[in-house]
């Protein structure tokens, strides 16, 4: 399998969970859903592929989320 074959198919992803007893099961829900849309409009998956091919190849690639 090469290398950006694998990168799709296990592409990174922002997972939101209530961690503890006061956490809000529906919050969690919610948010989760705000960052998958920030995630479409701003063509996160490309970010993602680059910054994973920059990984491989040089032994840096970074994401900075603001």
């Amino acid at each position: 399998v090469s290398q950006s074959r694998y990168l799709r198919q296990s592409r990174p992803a922002i997972n939101v969970a209530p961690v503890d007893d006061k956490a809000d099961v529906e919050t969690a829900r919610v948010l989760k859903g705000i960052i998958r849309n920030i995630e479409k409009v701003s063509n996160a998956d490309t970010v993602y592929d680059t910054a994973s091919r920059q990984a491989i190849s040089t032994g840096f690639g970074w994401i900075r989320i603001i």
